[in-house]
Order: structure tokens, then C-alpha cells, then sequence
């Protein structure tokens, strides 16, 4: 097979794997908002602000231990089975060891976020990280091949298995923060048992861990990397939930979910993919450059145009959608949104700084985000709450995107020719509708009807489709060509 050939092939695979990605993120994203929308009916915002320190102990204390020999295997492009065994061992120690550790703290913890009543839920919530942890850890040669259709039926029916668990209690037993936990125990179970269905290969005990030894040179960065990485994205919301209580992380843990449903989806996509697809061509630096700019394409067509629909009609939005009993999440989901563009555009440079083996820059990002975010937020939620939170994460993602755009072009060595077309076409077929929207706004507002502000809302969104596919033809490597590649790659071999 030609070089070209090859490189087609790997372009062509990466689509085929991101179509099936991008319906795992339709339908997680679908189930997800759904159930949150019915159970906002019926559940208080502090049952959501407890639910969210519960995942966050259980996260953080997951990646605090988290050792990176997984992307280090894959990584070094060597046989990786002899290594599988001790791998999942650890990963079996360590959960067993953490939720023991999670059951003889619980009380302190429940005391320090001051939930007392939470205590029996903190109790349970290691099993969690047990359960994430003993899935198939042969499932990465699923990952390996691009085969992301085995990986979309396994998040599908996990997320049904939350859907139906959640929903089954809160109708069946008792209308409380319990119906959430159970939501997750049902899906990590179901997503642990079907990983032995797409690849059915049972684990075994193994105790050795020598031969692991290498590989700890480059797992190190990604290993530091994941125990900073997770405790960084949850700051904010730990200074909320200890400073403010639980209810006033439950308002802000859903705005910040909704400000980032859009970017984080896609986001999680391109990560996977990018660090895979990366990592075939990772000598081939034209190549990288293509890719990287395709993923901007991605980010900047949807981030920017929600990003700003929020921040002008985000109360309506919520008020149509959640109720009256959720505005007071408006003011900090408008501030995200911003924040959400900044994330977005220096989220597509981690797995190009990991597949060109350079984790090491990852490792530098987190650390300084690190160093920014304790005292930032502490200060800002002592003083303005949960919209000083959001006024945090933009002043940290700001300063995160300079740094990566820095290091990136040294890597990448791409010109601005190859950068420009995607800004200059997202701010033009951005124009009319900033336009609309700001100087009709008092119009609209003026029937003081926010089922109709929604679906002006809906109106604009139509309209930048339009206007952005009627300007892609003067911008031959913008973002309406990557779409139409995209595409193009998609219905080829959609069945296949």
C-alpha cells in the first residue's frame, strides 16, 4: 500500500471511528439532559450539589493514584499483552485499597463539605471507584483499532442503565439524592460488564510489576498529569461546595455542566480520536497540522455560536426548560459560556502534546493551572459567589490558551494562512446573528414570553447554519470544508 494510501486510510478510519463517537455523544448527551430535565422536577438542587461531592471525592481520589501505564503502553507501540495482567492487578489493588479508604473517612469528609446527612452515600461511593476499575483492561485494543461502534453501545446502554436506574427510583422508592447514586452504580456496572463482551477476554492476578518498570519514564508525565488533571477541573466546584453548601453547588454544577455540554462532548471526541490518529502519523508533521486544524474547525463552528446564544437568552433558556426553581444558575452559566470558548480551543492541543511525546507539556499546563485556580477561586467565590467561580475559570482558561497556543506553534510550526480561514469564517457568519440578537432583543423581550424567546432562540441557531454554509464556498479550508469531508467520509461507510 502507498504512503498516501496509508494516510488516507488513517484520515478514513478516524472519521469512521468519530462518527460513532459523535453518535455516542448524541445519545449520552440526550439521555443525560432528558433525565436531568425530569428530575429537576422532583429532586432539590442540593441533592445535585451533594451527588456532585460525592463524584468529586471519588474522582479525585481515583486520579490522585491514577499511574498513566495504560497511554504509556500504547504510546511506546510495542506488544502491550505480556503487561495487560499486572496492569489491571494494580488497577484492582488500588480500588480495593481506595474504597476502604472512602468507607474510614466518610465522616470527616461529610463534616468538612458540612452534609452530615450524606454520610451513608459517602459510605457506599467507593464501590464506585471498584467498579470502574475491574472492567476488561483488554477493552484498549478496541480503542487501539479505532473501533469506537463496540465503545458507542457500550456507553449507550450503560447511560440507559443510569436512565432507567435514576428514573426507577425516584418513581418507585423515595424522591431523594439516592435515585442519583444508584443512577451511577447502574451505569458503571453495566459499562464494566459489557467491556467482557467486546472483548472477551477474562483478566488474571498477576503480581509482576517489574517489567512495568520502563515504561514509567513516560507514565510519570501522563500519571501526574491525571492526579492533577481531575482535581483542577473540580476546584472550582470543591471551593463552592465547602465556601457556599450544598445547594449552591448544586446551581453551579449544572451550569457548569450545560455552559459545556456542547464543547465537552465534542471535546472528549477529538481527545480520543486525535490521540490515536496522532500517534499513526506522529512523523508525518504535515499531517498532524491537517488534523489539528480540523479539530479546530470542529471546536470553534459549535462552541462559539452556543457560547453566545447563553450568554444572551440563558434565562430563558432555563426558565423553559428547568423552571423558576433553577434561575438562580442563569448569571454563572452566562459567564461560562465564555470560558467555554478559551477550554475548547486548548483542549485540542492535550492529545497532540501526548502523542508527540511531549505529556511533559500537559504535565507543565496542569501544574500551572494548579498554582492559578487555589487562590483565584478562593477569592473570587469568598467574595462573589458562584459568579465569582465563573469569573475564575475564565481568567484561568485565558491564560491556559495563551500558554498552549505558545507551545503548540513550536510544535505544529504551522502558518497563519492555515489558521485564519476558520476564525475569519465562524466572526462572519457570526455577524448577522449577534446582530439579530442584540439589536431585536428588546422587541422579543417585550412580550415578556419566554417560550417565545426559545424559539427565537431556535430561529437564530437555524440561521447561522444557513449563513455558515452559505459562506463556506469563499473559504476553501474552513470549517465548512471540514464538515463536508467529514461527511463525505461518513455516508461512504456508514455501514460498513
Amino acid at each position: 500500500m502507498s504512503e498516501n494510501n496509508q494516510q488516507l486510510g488513517t484520515f478514513s478510519k478516524s472519521i469512521h471511528s468519530g462518527k460513532w463517537m459523535a453518535a455516542d455523544m448524541m445519545v449520552q448527551k440526550i439521555l443525560s439532559l432528558g433525565t436531568f430535565l425530569i428530575l429537576a422536577r422532583f429532586l432539590r438542587p442540593a441533592d445535585y450539589g451533594i451527588i456532585a461531592i460525592i463524584l468529586m471525592i471519588t474522582a479525585v481520589i481515583d486520579r490522585l493514584t491514577s499511574h498513566g501505564l495504560g497511554t504509556a503502553l500504547i504510546q511506546r507501540r510495542e506488544n502491550m499483552e505480556p503487561y495487560l495482567d499486572a496492569v489491571w492487578t494494580l488497577d484492582v489493588l488500588k480500588s480495593l485499597a481506595l474504597a476502604s479508604l472512602i468507607f474510614i473517612f466518610a465522616q470527616p469528609i461529610c463534616l468538612f463539605f458540612n452534609i452530615p446527612e450524606a454520610l451513608p452515600l459517602v459510605q457506599t461511593c467507593g464501590l464506585l471507584v471498584v467498579l470502574a476499575n475491574i472492567g476488561n483492561v483488554r477493552q484498549v485494543y478496541v480503542f487501539i483499532a479505532l473501533d469506537f461502534k463496540k465503545i458507542f453501545w457500550r456507553n449507550a446502554l450503560a447511560q440507559v442503565a443510569y436512565v432507567l436506574t435514576a428514573l426507577g427510583w425516584v418513581f418507585l422508592v423515595s424522591t431523594n439524592v439516592w435515585a442519583l447514586l444508584a443512577g451511577h452504580f447502574g451505569r458503571i456496572f453495566v459499562a464494566m460488564a459489557i467491556s467482557y463482551i467486546i472483548y472477551p477476554a477474562w483478566p488474571r492476578f498477576s503480581f509482576n510489576f517489574l517489567p512495568l518498570k520502563k515504561f514509567f519514564n513516560y507514565s510519570k508525565w501522563i500519571a501526574g498529569q491525571n492526579m492533577l488533571d481531575y482535581f483542577n477541573s473540580l476546584i472550582d466546584q470543591f471551593f463552592v461546595g465547602r465556601l457556599l453548601g450544598a445547594e449552591k453547588l448544586g446551581f453551579y454544577s449544572k451550569a457548569s455542566d450545560l455552559a459545556s455540554i456542547t464543547r465537552a462532548s465534542l471535546l472528549s471526541i477529538i481527545s480520543k480520536v486525535s490521540f490515536y490518529a496522532y500517534n499513526l502519523v506522529q512523523d508525518d508533521l504535515p499531517k498532524i497540522q491537517a488534523g489539528f486544524v480540523k479539530s479546530l474547525n470542529i471546536m470553534l463552528m459549535f462552541s462559539i455560536p452556543f457560547s453566545f446564544l447563553i450568554s444572551v437568552e440563558g434565562g430563558a433558556i432555563i426558565s423553559v426548560l428547568l423552571g423558576s426553581n433553577w434561575l438562580p444558575l442563569v448569571e454563572p452559566l452566562k459567564i461560562l459560556a465564555l470560558a467555554n470558548i478559551f477550554i475548547a480551543i486548548y483542549g485540542i492541543t492535550h492529545p497532540l502534546f501526548n502523542s508527540v511525546g511531549r505529556p511533559d507539556i500537559n504535565f507543565k499546563m496542569t501544574m500551572l493551572k494548579l498554582f492559578l485556580s487555589v487562590p483565584i477561586f478562593y477569592l473570587s467565590i469568598k467574595f462573589w459567589g458562584t459568579n465569582g467561580a465563573a469569573l475564575a475559570v475564565v481568567v484561568v482558561a485565558f491564560i491556559l490558551l495563551l500558554y498552549s497556543v505558545w507551545e503548540a506553534r513550536k510544535i505544529l510550526k504551522i502558518s497563519k494562512e492555515k489558521i485564519l480561514p476558520s476564525f475569519y469564517h465562524i466572526a462572519l457568519s457570526m455577524a448577522p446573528i449577534i446582530l439579530l440578537a442584540i439589536g431585536l432583543r428588546p422587541l422579543i423581550h417585550s412580550f415578556g414570553n419566554n417560550y417565545l424567546i426559545f424559539a427565537w432562540v431556535l430561529f437564530l441557531s437555524m440561521l447561522y447554519t444557513l449563513v455558515f454554509w452559505l459562506l463556506g464556498r469563499w473559504f476553501p479550508n474552513g470549517p465548512r470544508s471540514t464538515v463536508e469531508v467529514i461527511f463525505s467520509e461518513v455516508t461512504s461507510n456508514w455501514k460498513s
